[in-house]
């Protein structure tokens, strides 16, 4: 499951970047632009607040709305304008089908959807994705992080759709600075969504008399009286303070969320791309990413978890000493942004050039190495 390295000899491809532009999509479409592509962006998170939180949760309920037009509306113009290679658009949720039609009427290029979440899964039919179910037939590729969407989106009309893992994003996950040894502040940390499965499992790390960190959505409202040994730090820790968080950590817990049919999640590159032990349930995907007992920790029960989390809290070296071991796997398979850029702007070269609208290619960059991404069609 390790992905191969990048072609060189690409052209600057222009595109067009919609996603909600926080710390992680601008560094994506930055990675983007690092494989020499022209990379114009929109950042959609505007457009859902439009109006306030009351009308933002109509609108999206709705599937329409103020907000909703000025988005599909801007982004025409931008099309027109521009005249893009490429329509990237990141979870697509409102986006409607008009838009593509006007837009491919306006100018030929290839519209790509990438979609870090499960819409076929447990959150099936939800409002939110109603007008995504209408729109996936209509775009020429889809960029999705698990096999089982593969055959899902083919299901529902996709045209060719390649599996594109989640990445860590290298100016941001980066492991602590060398020197001296490493000052651990907690045993476990766990950054994500408060769900009952992850409540339960720190409540037992805590009755282990383990110290842990979470911080996360919902947490500090769901967790309103932490037990001994539990600090619930907020809602959310983010750029390089995200980081530090797993630094101060012994290990960090990845628990995957009952939200989506995860076997892994974009935790399972960033916890040991920052240099942190990653302890989290043993899956497939996990075990073919990193190595259990030299690289990482995997538990199949909770009971599982508690022991682990108990014997390595008492050796705070090999925590380290592993969890370096970690980052260099990760750096050493291509797991970061910028990598997984260069994968998918060779498959979308490929495909405008089996349209005869590639852009110029440019001389290749020292740094590139010959490869291909794995694709279905």
């Amino acid at each position: 499951m390790t992905p191969a390295p990048a072609s060189g000899g690409r052209g600057q491809v222009k595109i067009v970047y919609i996603a909600s532009l926080g710390a992680t999509s601008t560094a994506m479409a930055e990675a983007i632009r690092s494989t020499g592509a022209e990379v114009h962006t929109l950042d959609k998170r505007p457009y859902i607040a439009w109006g306030g939180a009351l009308l933002s949760r109509i609108q999206r309920r709705l599937n329409r709305g103020l907000g909703l037009r000025a988005f599909n509306r801007d982004l025409l113009r931008m099309v027109e304008e521009i005249r893009p290679d490429v329509v990237w658009v990141c979870k697509g949720q409102i986006l409607h089908p008009e838009t593509i039609g006007r837009g491919r009427r306006i100018h030929d290029c290839l519209w790509v959807h990438e979609n870090p979440d499960d819409p076929f899964g447990p959150q099936r039919g939800r409002h939110w994705w109603k007008l995504f179910y209408k729109t996936l037939p209509m775009f020429d590729l889809h960029f999705v992080p698990r096999a089982v969407d593969l055959q899902d989106y083919a299901a529902a009309g996709a045209r060719r759709v390649v599996r594109a893992d989640f990445v860590f994003i290298p100016s941001l996950h980066t492991p602590p600075p060398s020197g001296p040894p490493r000052s651990f502040e907690c045993d476990v940390a766990f950054i994500g969504r408060w769900e009952p499965e992850r409540h339960h499992a720190v409540e037992l790390l805590a009755r282990e008399g383990l110290r842990v960190r979470v911080w996360g959505p919902f947490w500090p409202k769901r967790m309103r009286r932490p037990p001994q040994g539990v600090e619930v730090r907020g809602n959310g820790v983010y750029g390089r303070a995200y980081a530090e968080a797993w630094w101060k950590a012994k290990m960090g817990l990845n628990i995957l969320t009952r939200m989506n049919r995860d076997l892994y999640t974009v935790r399972s590159f960033e916890i040991p791309a920052c240099g942190c032990l990653q302890l989290c349930e043993r899956t497939p995907e996990h075990q073919a990413f990193l190595e259990e007992g030299t690289e990482a920790e995997f538990f199949d029960t909770w009971e599982e978890m508690a022991e682990k989390a108990r014997h390595l809290a008492e050796d705070p070296a090999r925590c380290a000493e592993m969890g370096l071991r970690g980052a260099e796997r990760v750096r050493r398979d291509g797991r970061d942004a910028v990598s997984k850029a260069r994968r998918q702007i060779d498959i979308i070269t490929e495909m405008l050039n089996d349209r005869g609208t590639a852009p110029q290619e440019q001389p290749p960059r020292d740094d590139e190495t010959p490869a291909r991404e794995r694709a279905t069609r």
